[in-house]
């Protein structure tokens, strides 16, 4: 169900709402009263306080999504312009002449023209947001020629009321014009695209894929820009880890690690000083930095960075057996390290300092594998027996388990939006899964056209929602799919 959009920011178990039909008021974040896993698919508590979120009202509670303002350029331009609206207003009934009056015009109408700027605002928006503008400028003249003696004071006081409640009526619109397009409700609109056999593996930002093609005996990394373009990248046995929105593609091929720049010839990276075919593999990039493992003289796998020349090192901090499995905007690395007893758990790199996050769930293994911009970490943590394994999600010292047994469940990757994808089942049988807002999706059923092709695996997705993952035919062949 959805309701009234608002603006609003985060304070404990409540939004302060700033803009909508509630504004004004402060309203809990639902009938639980968990900020997290309910209203944002985050972890209890996740929610950053004083941060602007935009999501929707329903009844007397915050719903789900709810979602920060920075996840779309346009929206937080939009939210910033009439998260004033309450100043406005007050002003408005006050004194509509007054220098607070003049400033946050000034201060929203900088916003609107941002917004307008922003290639992602459509024309319906676009046009409420210039008249806005027009609006609010008129209000500002009419205020300065007040004071410039050039208006009388009624006059001026007119000209401001009639220009400012139109202004706000038509940014509210544009609001909810933009906040419905950026915060989305997982719903049967997915559309299935067959890559042919292999499996689907990193998605970039724009919405390019990669993977490997053919079989897992036999196959090469490839390059697909969705149902349009499908290139394949030799050499053999290669597979396509991450890649970059101009279409450079890290990842793997022949036991070695390198990248298949634009032009798509292979660039092996040197490793640790481990023989070549031990499988060094890229898995992560971040401004200029390539991420993963290799390994050593002696065969042991340590958590690699390959700088911008190419040069292998430890990744500082990490001076530890296993691997990175990702990096986020602000440089925290995830990934999974090996322990005494054969062992393996997730662990978390921030700020310099190392955390290793045990199973909260009661078991003796745990993974991380992927962290997003705003620090959640998901991946895996298993049961006791080491049988079954819960998707997990890590922010600190906060845990959230996403199933029970006996289902069994994992995390691979976290969009900016708190969307986490991977798989549900059972050790053997997994079914692709979206989990969104404290539910779990089954991906398949969300898939609209009678796709033949059952997803069995997410590996991958971006903040638009668009994902790489992997389907099976009738007769059990994997396919990459996006």
């Amino acid at each position: 169900m959805v309701g009234s959009v608002f603006c609003g920011r985060a304070y404990g178990a409540s939004f302060w709402i700033e803009s909508g039909p509630e504004a004004g008021t402060t309203i809990e974040a639902n009938a639980n009263g968990d900020v997290g896993s309910a209203a944002s698919g985050e972890p209890a508590g996740a929610v950053l306080p004083n941060t602007m979120y935009v999501g929707s009202v329903v009844g007397k509670h915050v719903e789900a999504p709810v979602i920060p303002v920075t996840a779309d350029p346009a929206l937080h331009d939009v939210a910033q312009a009439v998260a004033r609206e309450q100043e406005v207003l007050r002003a408005l009934r006050d004194d509509p002449l007054s220098t607070g009056m003049l400033l946050n015009l000034g201060i929203s109408g900088s916003y609107l023209r941002d917004a307008l700027k922003d290639a992602d605002v459509n024309v319906p928006a676009a046009k409420l947001l210039e008249q806005a503008r027009k609006d609010d400028a008129i209000a500002r003249a009419a205020i300065k020629r007040r004071r410039n003696g050039e208006e009388t004071k009624a006059a001026a006081a007119a000209i401001v009321r009639t220009y400012v409640k139109r202004g706000l009526a038509a940014k509210a619109r544009a609001f909810t014009i933009v906040a419905r397009r950026t915060v989305p409700q997982p719903s049967e609109q997915l559309r299935l695209v067959d890559l042919g056999p292999g499996a689907g593996v990193g998605v970039s930002s724009n919405g390019l894929v990669t993977g490997y093609s053919g079989t897992p005996a036999q196959h090469e990394a490839f390059l697909a820009d969705g149902a349009t373009r499908f290139t394949l990248l030799p050499p053999a046995n290669g597979v396509g880890v991450v890649i970059l929105p101009k279409g450079t593609v890290g990842g793997q091929a022949g036991g070695e690690a390198g990248i298949w720049p634009p032009s798509g010839e292979f660039t092996p990276l040197p490793g640790l000083g481990g023989v070549v075919g031990g499988d060094d593999l890229i898995r992560a990039y971040r401004t200029g930095i390539w991420y993963g493992a290799s390994d050593d003289p002696t065969g042991t796998e340590l958590p690699t960075e390959w700088t911008p020349a190419g040069v292998p090192m430890i990744v500082p901090g990490l001076e530890r057996r296993g691997s990175v499995f990702d990096v986020n905007a602000r440089g925290d690395v995830v990934g999974t390290f090996f322990q005494p007893g054969g062992t393996f758990l997730a662990g978390e790199l921030r700020g310099g300092l190392f955390l290793l996050e045990p199973s909260p769930v009661g078991g003796d293994f745990s993974a991380g594998y992927t962290v997003n911009d705003f620090g959640i970490e998901g991946g895996s943590a298993w049961y006791p027996g080491d049988r079954i394994s819960t998707g997990e999600l890590w922010l600190g010292k906060r845990t959230m388990s996403l199933t029970n047994p006996p289902q069994d469940s994992y995390v691979d990757s976290l969009n900016a939006l708190g969307w986490g994808v991977g798989g549900v089942g059972t050790p053997t049988s997994h079914r692709g899964a979206l989990f969104a807002y404290g539910r779990v999706y089954d991906v398949h059923r969300l898939l609209t056209g009678g796709p033949t092709l059952t997803v069995t695996n997410v590996n991958d997705i971006n903040a638009r929602g668009q994902m790489a993952g992997t389907a099976v035919d009738a007769n059990g062949a994997a396919h990459a799919v996006c």
